[in-house]
Order: structure tokens, then C-alpha cells, then sequence
């Protein structure tokens, strides 16, 4: 299977996960907190990888890694973005480049 995906375009996936969420969001629970604008949690894991197969990951001396961003949306518990970048990049950083849609209730 890697190496059918090889070949496709990242925006294929980033089409088809749009369109799930899309699909989960009519589904998802409410809450019963009400909020003048939506509700959003940043979540940040890094993730280890070998330096000498990913020298690009360059972390630390001796040490690769990447860092997954995941954005949760409250109303519905649902991750409404998803982000990678180079391990070293702060949660803050990440947080502060965010532009997040406000909706009126």
C-alpha cells in the first residue's frame, strides 16, 4: 500500500479528511456550555524518529523528531486541523500562526 501512495498528491488526503469531518460533525454529540465563540484545545505530540533514516528531522544532538499539532474542536469533539512541523517548533508558536473562524451563536 506505501508505495501506491507514493504517487498521490497530498491534497487527495487533505480533500478526503475534510470531507469525513464534514460528514462526523452533522453526527457529533453537543455539550450543554454555551460559549460566545467556539471552543478550541491545541494539542501538541512529538514524535520520535531515527536521525540517521531522517536526517531532515534534525531534534537534538543525537535525536530526530517531528511534532504533531492537532486543533479540537469543542462542539462535537472533533479535531478540526492537523498540522506538522519540524520538532523543535513550540506549542505557543504554532498557536499564535492559528486564524480560527468566528461564528455568532
Amino acid at each position: 500500500m506505501s508505495r501506491i501512495n507514493e504517487d498521490k498528491p497530498y491534497a487527495l488526503y487533505e480533500a478526503l479528511a475534510g470531507k469525513l469531518l464534514n460528514r462526523c460533525q452533522g453526527m457529533a454529540p453537543g455539550h450543554k456550555f454555551r460559549f460566545k465563540n467556539p471552543l478550541y484545545s491545541l494539542d501538541a505530540s512529538t514524535i520520535d524518529l531515527c536521525l540517521s533514516v531522517f536526517p531532515w528531522a534534525s531534534f537534538r544532538s543525537t535525536k530526530g523528531a517531528i511534532k504533531l499539532h492537532v486543533g479540537l474542536n469543542h462542539d462535537g469533539y472533533l479535531p478540526e486541523f492537523v498540522t506538522i512541523t519540524e520538532g523543535k517548533t513550540r506549542d505557543v508558536e504554532m498557536g499564535r500562526a492559528l486564524v480560527f473562524h468566528q461564528t455568532a451563536l
